[in-house]
């Protein structure tokens, strides 16, 4: 005789969909994560060199990215963010791709203020929308 137990009430299966979706934004993240890795960390050491304004919105756009790239299955489980909103988000990860961070070190000033002016004040801005729906 076969004994079958009940599928648990917890258990969840995603969509393809979701999970095509899923792997292309994790790669994305996973890339700009990467880029910006050793980037914020020199940031947190050469604080007192940079203007304070510009690490300030260094800091702010890093916690953007954060922000999204920690809730990014909660967002696709909860279709939290149209596809609009995906491509914007995907454009603004691309933009830190195409900045090169070669001799990182020597012009680490100067990366600052690129980044900056290149990213905008509405880098990522979705990440302070969205957590309303996250919460």
């Amino acid at each position: 005789m076969l004994d079958i137990k009940p599928f648990p009430s917890d258990l969840h299966f995603h969509k393809n969909v979701q999970v095509n979706q899923l792997r292309d934004y994790k790669r994305k993240f996973g890339a700009t994560a990467t880029r910006l890795t050793p980037f914020f960390e020199l940031l947190d050491k050469a604080r007192a060199s940079i203007d304070p304004q510009v690490a300030t919105q260094l800091w702010v756009l890093g916690q953007r990215f954060n922000r999204l790239y920690d809730n990014l299955t909660t967002l696709v489980e909860k279709k939290a963010i149209s596809t609009r909103e995906w491509k914007d988000i995907s454009r603004d990860l691309t933009t830190v791709g195409k900045h090169s961070f070669k001799a990182l070190k020597p012009r680490f000033v100067e990366h600052c203020q690129e980044l900056v002016i290149e990213l905008g004040p509405d880098w990522l801005k979705i990440a302070e929308e969205i957590e309303v729906v996250l919460v």
